[in-house]
């Protein structure tokens, strides 16, 4: 649903996929794709004003926009590669997405309207992928394997200063969010034969294993600012 809650926004899926919109109640469906491509990853704007998406109309995975008063639809991020996993930063004004433009995969902004995109990462022969905008819109998180394996860096959106917080190359961690406050990140870690829920800090300090049971706990959400698992029985 829409931040406001008033419309919902899906896809329909049959031999292509369109994203519609409808209201709450389910009525006054509408495509607004009507374009016979794939199209994913449906994201709103904070202030309701339109939607994000992935599409492949251009032959290629690009991010469109469309605009919830007129329906237009605009290529955002516009680019030869393939553009791929994406983030909305919290006032809405740019987003951060993966790709590989450049010939490798970075993490690039561009302004919600349109526009060059700025490569924050500029790896070489270098996987940065799966960005995510910190909620006080400051730093963004993203997975990388520049040290030779999966770890979790941060990227500073000022000065595209990048730091390594996990430092664990033989693990890849799943499932990144940030705290509310901006302060920590939790992510999923698999450590000897079951899957855990950790926290850490930006300053980059040892994870804290939160779960810590024999289960497998996954899917972690934040709810009044304490992560907590998405499986039963996980420790908050």
């Amino acid at each position: 649903p829409s931040p406001d809650g008033k419309q919902i926004a899906f896809i329909k899926s049959t031999i292509d996929s369109e994203i519609y919109l409808m209201d709450p109640d389910g009525s006054n469906a509408i495509n607004i794709t009507n374009w016979p491509s794939d199209h994913a990853n449906i994201v709103w704007n904070p202030d309701s004003s339109k939607i994000f998406f992935s599409s492949m109309r251009p032959g290629v995975p690009n991010i469109y926009s469309a605009e919830i008063k007129n329906l237009q639809l605009t290529n955002i991020s516009n680019g030869p590669g393939l553009d791929g996993s994406f983030s909305i930063s919290p006032d809405g004004k740019e987003i951060a997405f993966d790709s590989d433009r450049d010939g490798y995969m970075d993490i690039f902004v561009v302004n919600s309207e349109g526009g060059d995109a700025r490569n924050l990462t500029n790896s070489n022969n270098i996987r940065d992928v799966e960005p995510i905008w910190s909620p006080d819109g400051e730093f963004i998180v993203f997975r990388s394997d520049r040290d030779g394996g999966s770890d979790i860096y941060i990227v500073s959106v000022s000065d595209n200063s990048i730091k390594n917080l996990t430092h664990t190359p033989q693990i890849t961690e799943t499932d990144i969010s940030w705290s509310p406050d901006s302060k920590f990140i939790i992510f999923v870690a698999k450590t000897d034969a079951q899957l855990e829920i950790f926290r850490i800090g930006l300053d980059g300090s040892k994870p804290i294993n939160l779960s810590q049971n024999s289960a497998n706990d996954y899917s972690p959400i934040w709810v009044n600012d304490f992560p907590i698992s998405g499986v039963p029985n996980a420790t908050e």
